[in-house]
């Protein structure tokens, strides 16, 4: 009973944060905190049913542009909070933290595996471990090595290089790993690849299951805040040009990109040319509907072109119907959807 009274309050507060019968709307809504159990009560059953979305990544108003609608809430299902996630011989991890919770994980990691950093650059995001010598036939204690002494036998002075980027959602992060001999490893710059992807695998598995035990636990880096000022993922404007999903990363990865989120929203993808870049969608209604009455003549579905043009970090995503950009509203709906279910 006690429990029901508590949800019932949490609705009914819920009203008043977004200001149904207010004069300022949602411009003026602030949030408030979150709800507190008391005690000795289970809070199992008590959470967040949407995240009210972020309007930061339009970037700046300028001249008579209007304050943007808050994004679309798009309800999706429960997610592992720590993933692999695998293109081609790429991986890397996805966690549902901020670059600046991660990274003073990630540092912990190290020191518990006795694996000391030789260059931390939180600004970067980027880890550079000392290196350290495997022994054949010897069993270890910590994690790291006895993956590696497992999964590379001819493995003897190695190190590793770690990258903590941010996520291409908002709160979330990537942590790619490159494991490489010491010998031949280059003193600066992101190595293509690991000397073993098997051991590459391993370890990332082994970081995620550490950090999935230790998500609890508040960790902040101040100096790593700048990690989350170079989003993977964020809506752009430029005057009166329609607005993009501005990619920062390589074709193959916007390509898989889209195409998974697509495949995640379950929309239909009618027809798609890798080679130039353009892909069609038979876009449901429902997933993007706007302010009431905006996509009245949007009936059922609609054949929407979805473009890729690259820029100089990366790839613009845009959207069309036909041979003209689509209306700006529906333009931005359709990108933030491919941005809230891409992997």
């Amino acid at each position: 009973m006690f429990r029901s009274i508590l949800v019932l309050c949490v609705l009914a507060g819920g009203c008043s944060l977004v200001g149904l019968g207010g004069t300022g709307g949602y411009m003026d809504a602030r949030v408030a905190p979150p709800l507190e159990v008391p005690a000795g009560l289970d809070d199992s059953s008590i959470s967040d049913l949407m995240v009210v979305p972020s309007t930061s990544s339009l970037g700046r108003l300028t001249g008579n542009q209007k304050v943007p609608r808050p994004g679309q809430l798009i309800a999706r299902g429960a997610t592992d909070p720590v993933k692999v996630q695998k293109l081609g011989e790429r991986r890397w991890l996805v966690i549902t933290e901020a670059p600046r919770s991660v990274w003073p994980k990630v540092i912990q990691f190290l020191a518990d595996n006795r694996v000391a950093p030789v260059e931390e650059v939180p600004t970067e995001g980027y880890i550079r471990s000392g290196e350290f010598t495997i022994s054949r036939g010897r069993r270890y204690r910590d994690a790291v090595r006895q993956i590696v002494a497992d999964s590379d036998r001819s493995a003897r002075r190695v190190e590793l290089r770690l990258r903590i980027e941010q996520g291409i959602r908002e709160g979330h992060s990537e942590i790619h790993i490159r494991y490489l001999d010491a010998s031949d490893a280059p003193l600066f710059g992101w190595p293509e690849k690991s000397r073993n992807v098997d051991v590459e695998d391993a370890l990332l598995m082994e970081l995620g299951a550490y950090l999935k035990d230790d998500l609890d636990r508040v960790a902040v880096s101040m100096l790593a805040q700048e990690i989350s000022t170079k989003p993977k993922a964020w809506l752009a404007k430029d005057g009166a040009s329609p607005s993009v999903l501005r990619l920062r990363m390589d074709y193959n990865r916007a390509w898989a990109m889209v195409t998974s989120a697509f495949a995640n929203a379950e929309v239909n993808v009618t027809d798609s040319d890798r080679d130039n870049a353009v892909m069609l969608v038979d876009m449901d209604r429902d997933l993007i509907e706007g302010e009431s009455g905006f996509f009245n003549w949007f009936s059922g579905s609609e054949e929407l072109e979805i473009r890729l043009k690259p820029w100089r970090e990366g790839y613009d995503v845009s959207v069309f119907q036909g041979e003209v950009p689509a209306p700006d509203e529906l333009g931005q709906r359709v990108l933030l959807l491919i941005r809230e279910y891409a992997t």
